[in-house]
């Protein structure tokens, strides 16, 4: 998104801030027990082989909110308690900080954007 962005108006100058640091991310599944972190790739590996990866990702692209929070929740059924401890962690914790983060910046009349 920030490269079609980018290719709009390429004389604007942008400072690019990161939501979060590669130790953060890393530490999100640090959190998370082994037991937890193997369904996780279960589920990433089922989700490349039925296709379920690419819709999340042409739903992301072609801004169907509505629907992408569809497919999203249907996964959500679960009632593995190490599933609903990966979806709080990588999910929901993290959708939180980022929103932390953002909100100082999407206010400012100076925000590099």
């Amino acid at each position: 998104m920030l490269f079609a962005f980018e290719k709009q108006e390429p004389s604007k100058k942008r400072t690019i801030i990161g939501l979060e640091s590669l130790m953060e991310q890393l530490s999100v599944f640090q959190s998370i027990s082994p037991e937890g972190q193997d369904h996780m790739l279960h589920g990433a590996a089922l989700g490349a082989s039925t296709g379920e990866t690419g819709k999340l990702i042409t739903l992301y692209e072609s801004g169907d909110e509505a629907a992408l929070t569809a497919l999203i929740e249907s996964g959500r059924g679960s009632k593995d308690p190490e599933a609903e401890k990966f979806q709080k962690a990588l999910i929901d914790r993290r959708n939180v900080t980022m929103t932390d983060r953002i909100g100082p910046c999407s206010i400012s009349p100076d925000a590099p954007w």
